[in-house]
């Protein structure tokens, strides 16, 4: 399951020391240590103006796939929760225009795409996924979520400091207070837009990026918001190994789960 958290300080934000802002993130990251029991990691910028917490429960590569991860130059910074499906395709493909992996861990997937692609990174993703980025040379820092929102990510701006989490709890060891936002849940009841129950705090959108830069957020959708989805076949095919092939990869025992969904 894993859980991110991540504290980025804008230009309105009053400055802070990275030894407090190391206290901050570890406690963050400690409301959320059920989403991630194997290992726990954390990135403090220098200038303490970003911090970026993991926790994570090891699925593909149980040694050395630990976060938060990072390009050679440390200068892109990557936290990722999910998983990422045909990955050992992709990596191929990318070892072969020059990147060098540091694990075998598909997360690192997003480090690498982000190098040669850009923000275009999310149309070579397909998985369940989201991941926060900070690009330290750009001053840039983008999230972003697959495009059914399967894996939860949340964020809020607090006294300047645009905070991002997997789970709005681990919000609160940088200062932010939980208040309803009773008028969200009267009007939309479901909450199918990217409002939350509580005020001030909202949904990463589905496959799109949230690039933040200074104080401005920018949405930028690279596949449509309600792009077209293509719906599952009318039967299951026979033999069908090898189109589960790319999609089932881990390092753990595996398992089947079947629900016809008739109850």
């Amino acid at each position: 399951m894993c859980g991110i958290s991540v504290s980025y300080a804008t230009d309105n934000a009053s400055p802070s020391s990275a030894t407090a802002l190391q206290a901050q993130v570890d406690q963050s990251i400690s409301a959320i240590t059920h989403r991630g029991p194997d290992s726990t990691g954390t990135y403090v910028s220098p200038d303490g103006r970003v911090a970026m917490g993991h926790v994570r429960l090891s699925i593909i590569d149980l040694v050395t796939g630990q976060q938060p991860l990072h390009d050679d130059d440390y200068n892109v910074h990557v936290v990722v929760t999910g998983e990422l499906y045909d990955y050992e395709r992709i990596r191929a493909e990318l070892e072969a225009k020059g990147s060098h992996f540091k694990t075998n861990s598909d997360s690192e997937l997003v480090v690498h795409l982000y190098k040669c692609y850009g923000f275009n990174l999310l149309t070579w993703l397909r998985g369940e996924f989201a991941f926060v980025l900070y690009d330290s040379r750009r001053d840039l820092l983008f999230a972003a979520r697959d495009r059914f929102g399967i894996k939860p990510l949340y964020y809020s701006l607090v006294d300047g400091h645009l905070l991002i989490s997997s789970e709005v709890k681990a919000m609160r060891a940088f200062g932010w207070k939980p208040e309803w936002d009773v008028e969200s849940v009267v009007q939309m009841g479901d909450l199918n837009d990217d409002r939350t129950v509580f005020k001030g705090v909202f949904k990463v959108s589905l496959m799109c990026i949230d690039r933040v830069n200074a104080y401005q957020i920018h949405h930028v959708y690279l596949i449509g918001p309600h792009g077209p989805l293509h719906h599952s076949p009318p039967y299951w095919p026979p033999k069908n190994s090898s189109l589960l092939g790319p999609f089932v990869c881990t390092s753990n025992c595996r398992g089947n789960s079947y629900g016809g969904g008739d109850d």
